[in-house]
């Protein structure tokens, strides 16, 4: 019985940290749907009174998002073909990866 407490004290505070590290990212989205200075007022709602899109229109009009997202797309595309064409030097960056992480050797 002790040790079911215990265990239901140690899921009861995981949870409770879970949550409090989830509830900025919820807020941040939440916020992201609101119209201009709605997230400013007080007490600031948690839901929007009027769900828009309007800030991600902006986002992607005025700073050419989709742009980067395509460029980031296309070099993500050409480096994985690269390694996946050349095994050699994905094998060769591994190995310094490896020989990084290992311990360090003992000299007689």
């Amino acid at each position: 019985m002790r040790r079911r407490l215990a265990f239901l004290g140690i899921y009861a505070a995981l949870i409770l940290l879970g949550l409090c590290s989830i509830a900025p990212l919820a807020w941040m989205i939440s916020a992201s749907f609101m119209a201009p200075g709605e997230a400013n007022t007080y007490p600031p709602p948690l839901l929007p009174a009027r769900p828009t899109l309007g800030n991600y229109r902006e986002l992607f009009t005025r700073l050419d998002l989709g742009r980067y997202a395509l460029n980031s797309l296309v070099l993500s595309a050409a480096v994985r073909w690269h390694a996946t064409r050349c095994p050699v030097f994905s094998v060769a960056r591994s190995s310094g990866t490896s020989v990084s992480l290992r311990p360090p050797l003992r000299w007689p």
